[in-house]
C-alpha cells in the first residue's frame, strides 16, 4: 500500500505514479454530534477516470484532480485500509429490533430477505 501525505510533494508523487483506472482511498472523520452511533472514521474511495484535456492532469469525477484530492483530503491510500467501513456500506445496528427476527415473528420467515 502506498500512502500519499497531505503535502505538495505527496500530491506531485501521486500525480506521477497513479494511472487511469486506479482506485484511491481516503479516511473521513465523522461528527459525533450529527451521527452519534456512527463509526469515528469512514472510508471514501475515488477512481481516476480521465485526464484533463488542457493540462493533462489526472482527474477524478469531473473537475477534481488527483493533486487537489491529496492536498484537500490527504493522506491518500492506494489500497483499502483495514478495519474501517466505507461510507456506502451499511452501518451496524445499534438499537431497535433485528429485522430478521421481526419478520419471523410476523410469520414471513426468511423469505422476506431472500434474494431474487
Amino acid at each position: 500500500m502506498t500512502t500519499y501525505p497531505k503535502t505538495r510533494a505527496g500530491a506531485k508523487k501521486a500525480a506521477k505514479e497513479l494511472r487511469i483506472g486506479d482506485t484511491v482511498w481516503i479516511v473521513r472523520p465523522t461528527s459525533g454530534r450529527v451521527a452519534p452511533y456512527e463509526d469515528e472514521h469512514l472510508l471514501d474511495d475515488y477512481t481516476v477516470d480521465h485526464r484533463q484535456a488542457f493540462t493533462g492532469a489526472l482527474m477524478i469525477a469531473g473537475s477534481l484532480s488527483v493533486e487537489a484530492l491529496v492536498l484537500r483530503d490527504g493522506p491518500v491510500y492506494t489500497s483499502r485500509p483495514e478495519g474501517l467501513r466505507a461510507i456506502r456500506e451499511a452501518a451496524p445496528q445499534v438499537c431497535g429490533p433485528d429485522p430478521e427476527e421481526a419478520a419471523e415473528r410476523a410469520g414471513l420467515g426468511r423469505r422476506a430477505f431472500a434474494r431474487r
